[in-house]
């Protein structure tokens, strides 16, 4: 269909059509519309020549449309109402209504301690939809998110796209945790730290871990005496040999601690602090649903976050942070 015909078509003439037609009065049309009663008239006129019809007939208390004014009733009000749903889309929304699988990487931090508040507050507010995880690999991120098959990504990306937007969640410090039975209680020391038998958790997207990173910069390298590529046996190794420490975001640890005979061992010295982001991509910045999925995922972090959480303005990685 050629819409090249309506490109000199002032559209907001059909508004004060609508009006009219309602109204049948020019000037209570012009009332409504916060606009001067000329206005409305000069616009009256205006349609009158585009439209080849007089539209309305003066009568002693009303105007009265003609057959062709009355033609259009229905479609000028569809039209309008259709403008407004696409100008002002989200004004409405219910997540309740919604069906569609939702699909998050969230990592062993985000599933064990944020999936279940969340798939809770989904249950309450968004029922129709189901909640599928991935594993959170940074590097694969990116195009996941822009493709679609990703709606968030819960971690921390290197990266410097300016197609990914982001948002901090909260902070987290690190701890050691160990069995019980494990001979030193209290604090270790760096050099405590570095003589003792590590389970470490190794990361597919990345040659070493975040703790040896750092580690390493520093000049330093831990003992691995177990690496696996998930956190989550880790308290089961631990708990069945009490040589073993490993290093976890205290939010965690102490969810651990919880559930496992373990404790917690602080660290007495120098460590990075574990920033803790979702992502998504640009591409789906405005979008409603979406929108609403990143909030909720906000909302339910604050509920485990530590005390030094700090809310985040959103930003596009790559730009300079505000």
């Amino acid at each position: 269909m050629n819409h090249g015909s309506l490109r000199n078509f002032d559209l907001n003439l059909l508004i004060v059509l609508n009006a009219i037609l309602q109204h049948r009065s020019v000037s209570a049309a012009a009332e409504e519309l916060r606009m001067s009663q000329s206005s409305a008239s000069h616009a009256l006129t205006r349609l009158r020549r585009l439209l080849g019809d007089e539209l309305f007939v003066k009568t002693r208390n009303r105007m009265m449309p003609t057959p062709r004014a009355l033609e259009l009733v229905k479609p000028v009000s569809e039209l309008l109402q259709s403008a407004h749903e696409i100008l002002v889309k989200g004004s409405s929304f219910h997540p309740f209504a919604f069906k569609q699988t939702i699909t998050l990487a969230l990592g062993d931090t985000g599933e064990t301690l944020l999936l279940p508040p969340l798939l809770d507050h989904l249950r309450r507010e968004a029922p129709n939809c189901n909640v599928q995880t991935v594993m959170n690999y940074s590097n694969e991120a990116e195009q996941l998110l822009l493709a679609g098959k990703l709606d968030v990504y819960v971690g921390f990306i290197t990266s410097s796209s300016s197609n990914l937007m982001c948002q901090k969640l909260f902070e987290d410090d690190l701890v050691a945790i160990c069995s019980q039975a494990y001979p030193r209680n209290g604090a270790l020391s760096l050099e405590d730290y570095l003589q003792a038998d590590h389970v470490t958790h190794q990361v597919r997207s990345q040659m070493k871990s975040f703790m040896d990173q750092f580690l390493e910069r520093q000049g330093y390298e831990r003992r691995a005496r177990v690496t696996t590529p998930t956190s989550m046996a880790t308290p089961d190794i631990i708990v069945g040999d009490p040589s073993l420490i490993s290093v976890y975001p205290r939010s965690l640890a102490v969810h651990l601690v919880g559930k496992y005979p373990l404790k917690i061992l602080e660290l007495d010295f120098e460590k990075p602090v574990v920033q803790v982001f979702q992502y998504w991509h640009r591409r789906y910045n405005n979008e409603v649903f979406s929108s609403w999925l990143r909030k909720s995922v906000f909302d339910v972090s604050r509920r485990f976050a530590m005390p030094q959480f700090q809310a985040s303005s959103i930003q596009r990685l790559g730009m300079p942070t505000t």
